[in-house]
């Protein structure tokens, strides 16, 4: 993969539209290391603080790593760990547990039967591992989503490519409180299905969310299940308009209801937004709002519903007039009207990934920033001391360089299995999937043995979490053997064979 180089003078730009009443400050956090480092998801801490999930290559044995950083209530560090062995990891959900400890999901190469599995690692309340899992079969597998059952166990939700009936199955699986597995569920048809976020209502109603390619009316639509508690379906639905919708969280409202947050596009009609669609507790459409900005590409990841109802979004602009892209913060009234809200950038590229509210009332984005901080990306953070985002509030900046154990600079090792191409040999089609870190523009290049491109597609489908697919045709190719080339559009990253009959 390409590094992005730090950049010497930094700005924070930041363009904050009039919401409904005005804080004071606004306080921005980075933390890392010398490499890159991002918060994929931040929770708050029952009693005090919030703990951030997330993937570092600062820091760790492997060339990426479980990333998890615990801050009290002011974003102060406690404390920082990292996880994995000597290959790739990825961390991107959290729970808080019971025993006052944590458990976080995602998925590693290092450990396990196949190229990629789910990876569930337990520590204790000062980030101490406890113990680690893995869960999948001999192909790609990943965790997503995890929340704590009633009775101490897990429930994790994500992708695999090891099982089910598709090209990828929604992939559920239910632990007790050591991680041992009670079962193991599909869900999906012969497309591509994905069970991004998890709810649970009550004792008895497991919500997924995520997004299909199997039912439907369009490319790909949010994709609900509900689920009683031995896994079995009690019901799927499916929404979306235009062309391709994708929900990457879902969360219990105060009316009893599920409140969605994700990304649309249609490739035609020139047209990216995000999706945030409200149902009520049986899955049923309430309202959805689409926000599209142009060219731009605005994607909603994370969703918080305020006391007064209203909701705050975390998310991503693209071409919003801060670098390449920023951190974009949006404030919706319950009924699914805009209110607005500001985007923080400075001169080079940044996400937001997760938004939290502690029981006192602070809301803390999360997100990185290849801007400012210590590295190439750091974990970026921005603060308010309650939901009433200001106009024009006052910055305040804190840079926290950890001390974690430091993976070797510039030792960064080459691993199989981040390009998948299934079926090899190609019929009819093949589709290639590309494990990325989520803010590259891949394209896939064909040659024959002679060295000429026999086909070219991209941009490739971002199916989320790092993840892109597209599917090749065979149409007019010849039976033979060809050279695949992924690239990034700077340096070819993978390559291989491809075999077509």
């Amino acid at each position: 993969m390409r590094a992005c180089f730090p950049i010497s003078i930094l700005i924070l730009a930041i363009s904050c539209l009039s919401l409904q009443g005005q804080t004071d400050t606004a306080w921005i956090y980075t933390f890392g290391g010398q490499l890159d480092d991002a918060c994929n998801q931040i929770r708050p801490v029952q009693g005090n603080g919030f703990i951030v999930c997330g993937t570092t290559n600062s820091f760790g044995t492997g060339n990426t790593s479980i990333y998890a950083i615990k801050i009290d209530s002011s974003c102060t560090h406690q404390w920082s760990a990292a996880f994995g062995g000597r290959g790739n990891q990825a961390g991107y959900a959290v729970t808080p547990t019971m025993d006052k400890g944590f458990a976080f999901v995602g998925f590693t190469n290092s450990y396990g039967n196949g190229g990629y599995d789910v990876f569930l690692v337990k520590t204790d309340s000062a980030g101490r591992l406890l113990w680690q899992k893995t869960y999948g079969g001999t192909d790609w597998d990943f965790g997503y989503s995890i929340k704590e059952t009633t009775d101490g166990g897990f429930l994790i939700s994500g992708l695999t490519f090891s099982y089910g009936a598709g090209g990828g199955d929604v992939y559920v699986i239910r632990t007790n409180q050591r991680g041992d597995t009670l079962w193991t569920k599909t869900y999906g048809g012969t497309g591509e299905d994905i069970g991004n976020a998890i709810a649970i209502t009550g004792d008895s109603l497991y919500t997924i969310a995520g997004s299909t390619t199997s039912f439907g009316s369009r490319d790909t639509s949010i994709y609900l299940i509900q689920l009683d508690t031995a896994g079995n379906l009690k019901q799927s639905k499916t929404y979306g308009c235009r062309r391709n919708n994708v929900a990457y969280t879902i969360a219990p409202t105060r009316d009893n209801g599920f409140i969605m947050m994700g990304s649309m596009d249609s490739v035609f009609a020139g047209i990216r937004g995000q999706t945030l669609l409200k149902t009520d507790g049986q899955g049923n459409q309430k309202w959805i709002e689409q926000i599209t900005n142009g060219p731009w590409q605005d994607i909603g990841k994370d969703v918080v519903q305020a006391p007064d109802g209203s909701f705050l979004i975390a998310g991503t602009a693209d071409g919003g007039g801060f670098g390449s892209s920023s951190m974009h913060i949006m404030h919706y009234d319950s009924a699914g009207n805009y209110l607005a809200g500001p985007s923080f950038g400075g001169n080079a590229t940044q996400c937001g990934n997760s938004v939290a509210r502690s029981s006192t009332g602070a809301v803390v984005f999360g997100g990185a920033t290849t801007s400012y901080g210590n590295g190439n990306n750091d974990v970026f953070l921005v603060r308010f001391k309650n939901d009433s985002i200001g106009q024009n509030p006052r910055l305040l900046f804190h840079n926290f360089k950890d001390s974690l154990t430091v993976t070797g600079i510039g030792e960064q090792k080459t691993v199989n299995g981040s390009v998948r191409v299934f079926p090899n040999p190609m019929v009819s089609e093949t589709g290639v999937y590309v494990q990325g870190s989520g803010s590259e523009k891949f394209t896939v290049k064909l040659y024959d043995t002679g060295g000429r491109c026999q086909l070219e597609q991209t941009p490739l489908h971002y199916m989320g979490h790092g993840l892109y697919e597209v599917h090749l045709q065979k149409g007019s190719l010849a039976t033979g053997t060809y050279i695949y080339e992924v690239s990034d559009h700077t340096e070819v990253s993978y390559s291989g064979k491809l075999n077509v009959e």
